[in-house]
């Protein structure tokens, strides 16, 4: 059979959703011509639209030793590490993708949930401060901002941040409850209070606790 028949088929397959087929016809491709890296990287990124990242991770490690210079391949990896919650290899794959791309702040927002969950704050803030002069509104960003805010501290900073957030997101019962840990810091317990409930009302149980700690 015609290799690149096959190929071709699997690229058909992928671009109409397609998943499965896709998968199916890249593995038969990969079977004839084992060492092609876009052949495992577009099948990883089937995989990868899938949810099935740990296949996909597979198939993108061996994209990378075919083939190491391409900043595609640890992008996706990057993605797939931070999606099967795996954030030191997700940091990892980031900071080897910023080595060939060093102005793409797309990814930053992403990075800096990896950073901020492996404890490294300043890191975690100044990504996710990347992320923010692509575009100001970014509630992915303003919240890891606002995260590592609290952690180093800064927490009339940080209650700044979820507020920013909150105008954009108002019903965020997360942002709510974590501004009002920052109101708590901050010594103003009336606002803790007010966001505790909010939360609460929202169906955080994280808050339906703090409201009775701090406001009773």
């Amino acid at each position: 059979e015609d290799t690149r028949k096959i190929f071709d088929h699997a690229y058909q397959a992928y671009e109409t959703g397609n998943y499965s087929e896709a998968i199916e016809s890249y593995s038969r491709y990969i079977d004839a011509v084992s060492g092609d890296p876009s052949a495992h990287y577009n099948r990883a990124l089937a995989y990868y639209n899938s949810n099935r990242y740990e296949e996909a991770l597979t198939d993108l490690d061996r994209a990378i030793e075919l083939d190491p210079n391409n900043a595609d391949y640890y992008f996706y990896k990057a993605y797939s590490h931070e999606y099967l919650d795996e954030c030191s290899d997700a940091v990892e794959a980031f900071d080897e993708y910023l080595k060939h791309k060093e102005g793409d702040v797309l990814l930053y927002g992403r990075k800096a949930r990896c950073e901020n969950q492996e404890k490294n704050f300043e890191q975690g803030f100044e990504d996710a401060q990347k992320a923010l002069t692509l575009d100001k509104n970014d509630t992915y960003a303003l919240f890891e901002v606002a995260f590592a805010q609290y952690a180093l501290e800064r927490y009339s900073a940080s209650a700044e941040s979820y507020t920013k957030l909150l105008r954009i997101q108002p019903k965020n019962k997360i942002a709510l409850h974590n501004r009002g840990l920052s109101f708590v810091k901050a010594k103003n317990t009336a606002a803790a209070c007010r966001d505790f409930k909010k939360s609460a009302e929202l169906g955080y149980e994280d808050a339906k606790s703090n409201l009775k700690e701090y406001c009773k």
